[in-house]
């Protein structure tokens, strides 16, 4: 929490703040939506720190809604923390579905008295079925007016710049407002009209009079944001080879020195804190998520820079943020578009982490949803020997169950995880594949081969997930007739099953 400390000397009380602390006071739940860059996470981090200090709540910091689970305790008067509890850049199918699983079970723990649970979402993202949150959801796009935005942004901007967005009929957000202050030399109202048009002119310039910033910006893009220091330490990663071959090819395509240190590349990453990144005590971080989706498009629009993006990426944004150019689906935004001329290079890619032992992870790809995609990744599947697939599947050391379970609400486990941390994936993922599969096929359907070609390839059609579900209660749960039939056909035991 000493990060969300820093916003805090520049936070600005608004109705809103009032408002949501009010709703804390007397009920367990708030959801803050709204628009990218209107202030959701800063509000929410102060809301949480003012009920740090004024009451007798511990704050609970959660990537998702696992670690509420995780960290429980019926004793204890607790508020869990989650940003962006329903995906970071688009809407994960797997954070989702884990959330509507799990309603009752939050029902009846925040029913107890002792638990409270803030939370944001995107206004784009922000899924209307779940109604743990309701009637408790704020949306700041409508809570904020004109001049609490201005107020906002008078701790950034100056005067003039103040009485020119009061004066004149332009949409702003106090992100937009901050990352304007850091680079004044731009036209505001350019700026506010089109961001990403100017970053992209501002980074084509960069490229040719500062590489190695360029550089730095595309590593926090294969790092999907997030760039640990003890990456630059030479004595901690002396025998990381692999990371040290990474770095030197990403120099060398970006027209930097092969040979360039370590020490030159941090001091570079200490120059952009507070313009492109943040940092903390062990990393950096790209300013906010606004900024990666410019990032993201930006060199993912270079041809030069796919190859590079498909081979290094973490596997979290390649799932989220990549689509195939020949599946012929409308894209989400800030979504890199893959030719069929590096089709194959994005298969091969699959098949690599398959091979690694990334199967879970795999079986999160957003495209997945797509049945031309589904029939390519199943050729990637049945190319993989089964014993060698199983081996490595099973082999995995990245989950060590200390369950501690302090009453029946159903604890999910902590886990740890290794060493690669493009491995620390939601705990939704813990799921077998059978498991991932029979549960996506409620929300887009047509899994029923991949279900079929799992099951003899040898997965368990009886195995029981660290969330007590089975395959065939997932499949019961989206009401998916034809995979039922087909693990019913198979030998599923409906015993297994906690609801049949």
């Amino acid at each position: 929490m000493e990060f969300w400390k820093m916003p805090e000397l520049v936070f600005v009380d608004t109705p809103a703040v009032i408002k949501v602390l009010q709703c804390l006071e007397s009920e367990h739940t708030v959801l803050i939506i709204g628009e990218t860059g209107i202030g959701k996470s800063m509000l929410m981090q102060h809301v949480a720190l003012k009920t740090l200090s004024t009451t007798s709540y511990c704050i609970v910091p959660c990537s998702g809604i696992q670690d509420i689970f995780n960290h429980y305790n019926m004793d204890k008067k607790q508020m869990f923390v989650i940003d962006d509890i329903c995906g970071r850049f688009t809407p994960s199918l797997l954070d989702i579905e884990y959330l509507i699983k799990n309603e009752d079970k939050l029902k009846r723990m925040l029913a107890k008295g002792k638990t409270k649970i803030a939370a944001t979402c995107s206004l784009d993202i922000y899924l209307k079925s779940c109604t743990v949150f309701k009637p408790n959801i704020f949306n700041l796009s409508e809570e904020y007016s004109k001049e609490d935005k201005l107020k906002i942004c008078m701790k950034y901007l100056s005067k003039t710049s103040c009485e020119f967005l009061e004066n004149e009929n332009v949409k702003f957000t106090p992100l937009m407002c901050y990352l304007y202050s850091k680079n004044e030399e731009f036209n505001l109202m350019d700026f506010l009209h089109c961001p990403y048009v100017t970053y992209q002119r501002e980074w084509e310039k960069l490229k040719a009079i500062n590489p190695h910033k360029y550089c730095s910006l595309f590593l926090c893009v294969i790092y999907n944001g997030i760039f640990e220091e003890s990456l630059f330490d030479i004595f901690k990663n002396e025998s990381n080879n692999k990371n040290k071959d990474i770095l030197k090819n990403i120099f060398e395509i970006c027209e930097v020195n092969r040979g360039t240190s370590r020490i030159k590349m941090k001091s570079t990453f200490d120059s952009m804190i507070g313009t492109f990144l943040v940092k903390t005590k062990t990393e950096y971080r790209v300013i906010h998520d606004q900024m990666f989706d410019f990032l993201w498009s930006y060199f993912g629009s270079k041809e030069t820079l796919v190859r590079c993006i498909l081979r290094y990426a973490d596997i979290r944004v390649f799932n989220e943020r990549t689509q195939l150019e020949s599946i012929n689906e409308t894209p989400d935004k800030f979504t890199i578009l893959i030719s069929k001329q590096n089709e194959q290079e994005y298969f091969e890619r699959i098949k690599n982490d398959l091979q690694l032992g990334k199967v879970n992870q795999c079986f999160c790809n957003s495209q997945i949803k797509y049945e031309k995609h589904r029939a390519k990744f199943l050729k990637v599947l049945q190319s993989i020997d089964d014993n060698f697939l199983f081996e490595q599947m099973f082999s995995r050391k990245y989950l060590q169950y200390t369950c501690n379970n302090k009453e029946n609400i159903d604890i999910v486990p902590n886990k740890k995880y290794n060493e690669d941390s493009s491995d620390a994936y939601n705990d939704n993922d813990l799921s077998e594949p059978l498991i991932t599969s029979c549960s996506r096929a409620a929300c887009s359907g047509g899994h029923e081969k991949i279900v079929l070609l799992l099951v003899d390839k040898g997965c368990d059609i009886n195995k029981v997930d660290a969330a007590s579900q089975t395959p065939l209660t997932a499949a019961c749960s989206g009401e998916h007739s034809k995979i039922i039939q087909l693990l019913l056909e198979k030998g599923c035991d409906p015993s297994h099953s906690s609801f049949m």
